[in-house]
């Protein structure tokens, strides 16, 4: 999908000065971090339903374009059990899935981000999704009694799993068609051992989209030096992490895991891309690791996306 990547080029180098204020940033994020501990990336309340349910709504629908492409063939959710890595502070991903067809929803995530008011927030989300989507009245009720009742229910059709320890182990085995996920997979501590966890838990001809975020993500130093979490030594970088920090995986690193594991049909393509005169201005004043691929290093996002056992075609089930 070569026509929808976006190419940036920020206003000015300065790698010396990046190098430092980069540090300090990170210091205070470990700080701040500790003291807080990892919470709400985009808190949302029932108040700003629209504005969450515009996220998740491009969320979604990039997931099933990215899904169309990969399959090349017209996507039907009905029927499909969708597995979300990571969803952040709402299930309105799920809800939405729900609204289009999917039989089940279950997210995992690290973080317990699901507020206390999740049925409440819910219930503004389905108010968008209903009138976004156009969903009939008996859609509606039947979707009303699910987020009344079963927001959040580990064993309900929107599920929710907190995994401090992140062992998908715990889940079903063949319990998924679809594994989903967006912004998360540059957070995992143990990317090889989540698609190691996730080959069991996959249905034969599962199918895995996921958008990686590989740019730097503090506020302000993202935009002005996008690279600049890969300005450091590991332990430099280690000694200033915390819980959540980006794992700095790389995109083969990301294909050689998926293989291992025993997936397969890999494909994965950027979306947002460097200038190649910045990525070479920038090159050498990052770690050595991280040197030597300019092509890569110039990839802020990717779209990755795998099959489990391929035995046939992704459709809807009968």
């Amino acid at each position: 999908m070569t026509e929808d990547v976006q190419t940036l080029r920020p206003k000015r180098v300065s790698n010396r000065v990046y190098h430092l204020v980069g540090l300090v940033l990170m210091a205070l994020n470990v700080v701040r971090h500790r003291i807080r501990g990892y919470r709400q990336p985009r808190p949302f309340t029932a108040s700003g339903a629209r504005e969450a349910m515009t996220y998740d709504n491009a969320v979604v629908e990039n997931w099933l374009r990215h899904l169309e492409h990969y399959l090349d063939e017209e996507v039907d959710l009905a029927g499909k059990r969708v597995l979300e890595i990571g969803p952040g502070p709402d299930l309105g991903t799920g809800l939405n899935l729900l609204a289009r067809g999917a039989a089940a929803y279950v997210a995992v995530d690290k973080h317990p981000l699901l507020g206390k008011h999740a049925t409440s927030v819910h219930r503004a989300l389905l108010g968008v999704i209903a009138e976004d989507l156009e969903l009939d009245q008996e859609r509606v009720t039947e979707l009303r009694k699910i987020v009344d009742e079963r927001t959040g229910d580990p064993d309900g059709p929107l599920a929710y799993h907190h995994l401090p320890e992140f062992d998908l182990s715990v889940l079903p085995e063949q319990s998924a068609d679809l594994v989903l996920s967006h912004s998360a997979f540059e957070h995992l501590d143990d990317v090889e051992t989540t698609f190691r966890q996730l080959a069991p838990v996959a249905a034969p001809g599962c199918v895995l989209v996921t958008e990686i975020d590989l740019q730097t993500h503090t506020r302000w130093i993202r935009d002005a030096d996008p690279l600049n979490i890969y300005r450091y030594r590991n332990r430099t970088y280690q000694a200033l992490g915390f819980s959540g920090s980006p794992n700095r995986v790389r995109p083969d690193e990301y294909l050689s895991g998926l293989e291992a594991a025993g997936w397969t049909n890999p494909r994965f393509y950027p979306r947002r891309v460097l200038d190649r005169d910045y990525v070479h201005e920038v090159e050498p004043s990052l770690a050595r690791r991280f040197q030597g691929d300019p092509e890569q290093l110039a990839w802020l996002s990717i779209v990755l996306c795998a099959t489990r056992k391929r035995g046939r075609r992704w459709k809807a089930n009968p």
